[in-house]
């Protein structure tokens, strides 16, 4: 980073002290915000999860701004992503379980699977998401189901509840979703297809191996 570019953004960090100084806030997002979304899809996050997480760690650290105190050797810069790594962190501990939802179902491995599979997957999806309570299923297909994914803000407001309730109703929706996508004989039958073409002869039937 240049001087001047460093400059900057010490100046940032003083700014952001300054309640007042929306724009500074506005200025932090901007610069930060994009870096963030990178960062977290780097370490695995959906697209959706990242754009959340980034939300969440532009406030925060704005919040966070009183502690910070410029040091040799590093600086604001460094001390903001400090922070974004420890946020990742604590996120995939508090959310190990990455459940084949539909976004993740639908690519890249049904870009291998024929039309009939993809859609069998789907149905697949649909049946687990039966088993959940209502308020559960409801959270994840606002989630993942509509013509476009719903924030949590979105889904908060259509549920009446905090943003970050709605972070959490989902995740532990999801966590109860895990167990029954895996146990559903339909999708382990066709992702193993999936994953392995040459189960198939070339008539397009499945081979079976001879017993030992």
């Amino acid at each position: 980073m240049g001087v001047a570019r460093k400059k900057e953004i010490e100046q940032l960090a003083t700014r952001l002290k300054n309640l007042e100084d929306t724009a500074a806030y506005h200025k932090f997002a901007d610069v930060f915000g994009p870096r963030f979304r990178s960062l977290f899809r780097s370490k695995g996050l959906t697209a959706s999860e990242a754009e959340d997480l980034a939300c969440s760690c532009i406030t925060d650290i704005a919040l966070k701004i009183e502690k910070y105190r410029p040091q040799a050797g590093g600086g604001f810069e460094s001390w903001v992503f400090k922070l974004a790594q420890h946020a990742v962190a604590d996120w995939w501990r508090q959310y190990p379980i990455r459940p084949l939802a539909y976004e993740e179902a639908a690519t890249p491995e049904l870009d291998l699977a024929r039309g009939e599979e993809a859609a069998s997957i789907r149905e697949a999806v649909q049946q687990s998401l039966k088993e959940l309570s209502a308020a559960d299923r409801e959270v994840i297909q606002l989630r993942e189901f509509g013509g476009l994914p719903m924030t949590f803000s979105e889904i908060g407001t259509q549920l009446g509840i905090q943003t970050g309730t709605a972070r959490v109703r989902y995740h532990r929706a999801l966590k109860k979703l895990a167990p029954l996508l895996l146990k559903n004989p339909r999708l382990d039958r066709i992702l193993k297809r999936v994953h392995h073409p040459d189960s198939r002869n070339n008539h397009g039937q499945e081979t079976t191996q001879p017993e030992s």
